[in-house]
């Protein structure tokens, strides 16, 4: 399971696909089946108050659109490896400053470790705002891309050396963090005015952090 590049954050299809749906529809449903690894619920690590977490986010697939006079279409999408990772860290305001990853490795259930090049480590990400808003996030994302069997491997085992620094002080440790494989069905409603609403209230998020973390439609706390 080597690096594949390090392109990133290329636009997925299906996205593609809904923006020219948006386009010549009202409002669309999108119906989305992903393989990919999730983390369990309540397999966060906490550091210096702020939670440790992380995606897998699924690089290749298939999309379909269908529309009934113009007005209202569904789209569906199947999402697949390879996989992009983003490792974040949710905090407070006021409190947490940014978030450093030391050293990272993927460990597969089959034995294969990935380890992530010491050049691409070491450099601060700073908290920022979120769509939530209720909490500020600073991510990191794994360079290149990630194959998997997803047969074969059932798990994969973050570990990753981290620091997060406050207005106080800072700390740093280990953390181990268990995604679990997984198909997850996802369905989302869609409209023209609410996609720029969502625009408005998107408070500099950068894009490549869209949909991760506490910057996804559907996040909760954990």
């Amino acid at each position: 399971m080597p690096f594949l590049g390090t392109d990133h954050m290329k636009p997925h299809n299906i996205i593609l696909l809904c923006t020219t749906a948006l386009l010549a529809t009202s409002c669309m449903t999108i119906r989305e089946t992903s393989n990919t690894y999730v983390l369990p619920a309540g397999s966060t690590a906490s550091l210096a108050g702020a939670t440790i977490a992380g995606e897998f986010i699924p690089k290749d697939g298939s999309s379909s659109f269908n529309a009934s006079a113009m007005v209202y279409g569904v789209a569906s999408g199947k999402r697949f490896g390879p996989y992009e990772f983003a490792l974040y860290a949710t905090g407070h305001r006021q409190q947490h400053d940014n978030f450093t990853v030391h050293s990272l490795a993927y460990r597969w259930s089959s034995g294969v470790t990935d380890v992530v090049p010491a050049a691409y480590m070491g450099r601060a990400v700073n908290f920022r705002n979120t769509l939530d808003g209720g909490v500020i996030q600073a991510t990191w994302h794994s360079p290149g891309e990630l194959r998997s069997d997803f047969a074969k491997e059932t798990s994969v085992t973050v570990e990753a050396d981290v620091t997060v620094k406050t207005r106080t002080g800072s700390e740093r440790r280990k953390v181990s963090l268990k995604f679990d494989r997984a198909t997850v069905k996802n369905t989302s409603f869609h409209s023209a005015p609410l996609e720029m609403a969502k625009q408005v209230r998107r408070g500099g998020v950068p894009f490549e952090d869209l949909d991760i973390g506490a910057n996804r439609g559907d996040w909760k706390p954990r």
